[in-house]
C-alpha cells in the first residue's frame, strides 16, 4: 500500500535515508598470522590421528588395501582396445605448412626519413583499427630499469601538462575501446640463420607500448591522446606513489600464492638467459623486493626518488620520429580511412638535427645488457631456492640448460616432450602425487628447459620424479613402449600447440608485428615445424639422454614456493629468498 500510495518516491526515500544520509561506518582490522600454516597443520595431524585411534585394525587395512588397488589402477595403462576407441587425428589431417601472416613495412613513412610504420590487414573487424605505438626507451639509464614497471602504472593513473586524469579517462572511454601501456623487451634474432642456435643473445630492443583500438573515425582523438600521454605526463605525489608501490607489492604477493608455477619458471630461467633476466626483474620476485626497496625510498628520501621518476619520463617524452614505431591492424577498408590520421601523427612527431637513426641492435649489443649481466651473477645465482610464502601447497620447478651455446635445437625435441608432458610426468607428478598440474618446456633461442607443478602437496617426491624422467623416457624405448602411434600422437599434440586456434584480428596484426620486429623468418619456422613432423624413435633417445645429462649436472638448478614447514621438511639444500 505504501509503493502504491508513493510510488517512486518511496524507494527515492530509502535510498536517501540508507544510503546518501547514512553516516555509520564499519572499520574492519585485519591481522595476518605469522604461525598459520604450523598451527593448520597442527590441528591436521591432531584430527587424523584421532580418526585413526577410533579406528579398527580391520579397517585401517582395508583403507590400506583400497589406497593400494588405486594405485596400481593408476600405474597400469589403458588396454589396447580402450586406447583404439579414443579418436584421434592422422598425420594426413596435419597442414604441413604453417600459418604465416603478411605485414607491410614502410620506411620513410609518408615522406619522414626517420618513421617505420607496418600494417598488417586482418578481417573479422569492421571499421575497427588496432594501433600499437612503441617508444625506444633503451636510453633510460641502468639504475632506473627497475622502475619501469612502476613508471607504467604511474602514467595510467597521472595528470598531464594539458588534462587531468578525469578528463583523460573520460576522453578514452568517449573516443576508444581502451589504451594500455606495457614494456617490452624483444629479442632481435640472426635473420640469415635458418636453425634455432642455443645461445644467450645480447641483441634486443626495449619499447614502451601504448596499445589502443578505436573506430576508424575516432583515429585522430586516439592518436592524440597516445601522444599527449607519451609527451606529457606528470609524476603523481608522493602520497600517490606510496599508494601505487603498495598496490603492485599486494598484487605480486597475491599472485605468487595463486601463480607460484610462473614465478618458479621467471626465477630459473633468469639465471642462465640475459633476456629472461629481464622478465624476472621486471615481473619477477626480483620486482617484488626492487618494490619494498621503493617504497622505503619513496618514504625516507622523496626528493631523491622523485628525481628518479623524473629523469625516467624525460628519457622518452621527446617523442622523436626516430625512436618511435607505429603497427595498425584492420581491414583494407579499415587501413585506407585511417591513412591521413596517421599521416597527421607522423608529421607531428620531432625531429633534431643531431637524430639520426637509432643503432641496429640486430648488430649490437643492448645498451643494458653489460650490467644486466654483472646483476645476474649477484641476485640469481645458479644455485637451488626456496621462497617461503603462507599457503599449504608448492610449487615445485626444475631446470637448466639441455643444450648449450652454439648447439642446434631442433623440432624433434618438441614430440619427445610432449609425450613427457601427457605422459609421465602428468602420471606421476599429477595423478599419484596429487599436484593440480605439471608443466614442462624449452626456450628454442636458448635451450633452458624446465619442469614445474601447480598447487603441489609434495616437495621431495616431486623433484625425484623429475629426476627420472630421462630414465623413464630412456626404460619406455627398451620396452618398445614408444611405438609409431604413440609418436604420431606426440607430433599432432605438437603441432596443436603450434598452430593454436585461430587468432582475432587485434593478434594477428601483433603477432605478424612481433615477428617482423624480433627478426623471427617465416624460413626458421617452417624449418621447425618439418622437423616436429620428422620426428622419429632415434630422437626420443637423444632427447632422453639429454634429460639424464641435466639431471646429473651441477649447473641445474630448482625452485620451491612453498611454506616453511614444507621446505624444512623437503631437506633439500635451498637458499632462502625472502618475499614477505
Amino acid at each position: 500500500s505504501t509503493i502504491k500510495s508513493q510510488g517512486s518516491k518511496f524507494f527515492t526515500s530509502i535510498i536517501q535515508t540508507y544510503l546518501l544520509d547514512n553516516n555509520h561506518r564499519v572499520h574492519m582490522e585485519l591481522s595476518p598470522s605469522s604461525t598459520l600454516d604450523t598451527d593448520t597443520s597442527s590441528r591436521e595431524k591432531i584430527l587424523l590421528q584421532r580418526l585413526k585411534s577410533s579406528l579398527r585394525s580391520d579397517q585401517i587395512q582395508d583403507i590400506k588395501g583400497r589406497a593400494h588397488h588405486l594405485h596400481s589402477i593408476q600405474e597400469s595403462d589403458d588396454t589396447l582396445e580402450v586406447q583404439n576407441m579414443i579418436p584421434s587425428l592422422k598425420m594426413s589431417d596435419i597442414d604441413r605448412k604453417g600459418v604465416e601472416y603478411d605485414l607491410d613495412v614502410m620506411k620513410n613513412a609518408y615522406g619522414n626519413p626517420s618513421s617505420t610504420v607496418t600494417k598488417t590487414v586482418a578481417s573479422g573487424s569492421p571499421g575497427i583499427v588496432y594501433i600499437d605505438v612503441g617508444i625506444d626507451i633503451s636510453s633510460v639509464n641502468w639504475t632506473n630499469v627497475s622502475l619501469l614497471p612502476f613508471i607504467v602504472k604511474m602514467m595510467t593513473v597521472s595528470d598531464t601538462k594539458t588534462r587531468t586524469r578525469a578528463e583523460l579517462d573520460r576522453l578514452e572511454g568517449l573516443h576508444t575501446g581502451g589504451i594500455s601501456i606495457s614494456l617490452e623487451f624483444v629479442p632481435q634474432y640472426d635473420k640469415e640463420e635458418s636453425d634455432y642456435i642455443a645461445k644467450n643473445n645480447k641483441h634486443a630492443r626495449s619499447l614502451l607500448f601504448f596499445r589502443g583500438k578505436c573506430t576508424v573515425e575516432k583515429t585522430e582523438e586516439m592518436l592524440d591522446l597516445i601522444k599527449d600521454m607519451a609527451e606529457n605526463s606528470l609524476p603523481v605525489s608522493q602520497e600517490k606513489v606510496m599508494q601505487i608501490i603498495q598496490q603492485k607489492i599486494s598484487s605480486i604477493e597475491s599472485s605468487i600464492v595463486s601463480s607460484g608455477h610462473a614465478y618458479a619458471v621467471k626465477r630459473m630461467h633468469a639465471r642462465y638467459d640475459v633476456q629472461s633476466f629481464f622478465n624476472e626483474k621486471w615481473y619477477g620476485i626480483a620486482q617484488l623486493q626492487e618494490l619494498k626497496n621503493f617504497l622505503i625510498k619513496s618514504e625516507t628520501n622523496w626528493p631523491h626518488f622523485q628525481s628518479r621518476i623524473e629523469k625516467v619520463i624525460t628519457s622518452f617524452s621527446d617523442f622523436k620520429a626516430a625512436e618511435v614505431i607505429i603497427n595498425l591492424t584492420g581491414d583494407n577498408a579499415a587501413l585506407a580511412a585511417v591513412d591521413t590520421s596517421v599521416r597527421r601523427f607522423v608529421s607531428s612527431l620531432r625531429e633534431s638535427s643531431e637524430q639520426s637513426n637509432l643503432p641496429d641492435f640486430f648488430l649490437i649489443d643492448h645498451p643494458w645488457i653489460e650490467k644486466a649481466i654483472e646483476e645476474m651473477t649477484n641476485t640469481v645465482p645458479i644455485q637451488n631456492e626456496g621462497i617461503p610464502i603462507s599457503s599449504q601447497v608448492s610449487y615445485v620447478g626444475a631446470g637448466g640448460m639441455l643444450f648449450q651455446a652454439g648447439e642446434k635445437i631442433g623440432g624433434q625435441t618438441c614430440a619427445p616432450l610432449q609425450f613427457l608432458k601427457k605422459g609421465y610426468l602428468w602420471e606421476t607428478v599429477r595423478a599419484k602425487n596429487g599436484a593440480y598440474g605439471v608443466m614442462a618446456g624449452l626456450d628454442k633461442t636458448d635451450g633452458f628447459f624446465y619442469m614445474v607443478s601447480y598447487r603441489d602437496p609434495q616437495v621431495t617426491a616431486t623433484i625425484e620424479a623429475y629426476n627420472n624422467a630421462g630414465k623413464y623416457l630412456s626404460d619406455e624405448i627398451t620396452n618398445g613402449k614408444i611405438t609409431k602411434k604413440s609418436i604420431t600422437t606426440a607430433i599432432i599434440g605438437c603441432i596443436g600447440a603450434l598452430d593454436g586456434s585461430a587468432l582475432p584480428p587485434r593478434e594477428v596484426g601483433w603477432t605478424s608485428f612481433y615477428r617482423w620486429l624480433s627478426g623471427s623468418s617465416a624460413v626458421k619456422r617452417q624449418k621447425w615445424r618439418d622437423e616436429v613432423l620428422g620426428t622419429k624413435r632415434s630422437d626420443f633417445q637423444v632427447f632422453a639422454q639429454k634429460l639424464h645429462t641435466l639431471s646429473k649436472s651441477a649447473e641445474a638448478s630448482i625452485a620451491v614456493i612453498s611454506s616453511d614447514n614444507q621446505l624444512l621438511a623437503s631437506n633439500l639444500r635451498l637458499s632462502r629468498i625472502d618475499v614477505s
